[in-house]
């Protein structure tokens, strides 16, 4: 296990397309998803998000969308990659912007010993 800081990131995979807004076909979620996996070893589906809304400024209307959240442990140095990532499955899925979190806080991970057996105290 790498003793390198991970930042808990955070971002919506579109389940619509951003031009046309018909629904993101489910393979190519499915590959989307594939790619996470691929290059940050996971990602935990945080929910689905029903009816979205923003404002087009360049078009004057109101958009409606469904979106995936989800989050992934992303090594600080690997920041820009998941960066480059995101704008990717943006383009794949033809978003004008992506909403994306990369806070501060960085993920610690507590190793299991078999000395922490023993009855839940509450």
């Amino acid at each position: 296990m790498s003793s390198e800081d991970e930042i808990p990131c955070v971002f919506q995979i579109p389940l619509t397309y951003g031009h046309n807004h018909e629904p993101v076909e489910p393979e190519k979620i499915l590959l989307i998803q594939q790619a996470i996996v691929r290059q940050f070893h996971g990602f935990t589906p945080l929910g689905l998000i029903r009816d979205g809304m923003w404002v087009d400024e360049s078009e004057g209307r109101i958009v409606s969308e469904d979106q995936m959240r989800v989050e992934v442990w992303v090594p600080r140095s690997r920041i820009p990659d998941f960066k480059l990532l995101v704008r990717k499955i943006g383009h794949e899925t033809r978003q004008k912007q992506m909403f994306v979190i990369i806070p501060k806080a960085r993920v610690h991970r507590l190793d299991i010993q078999d000395t922490d057996a023993g009855n839940l105290v509450l």
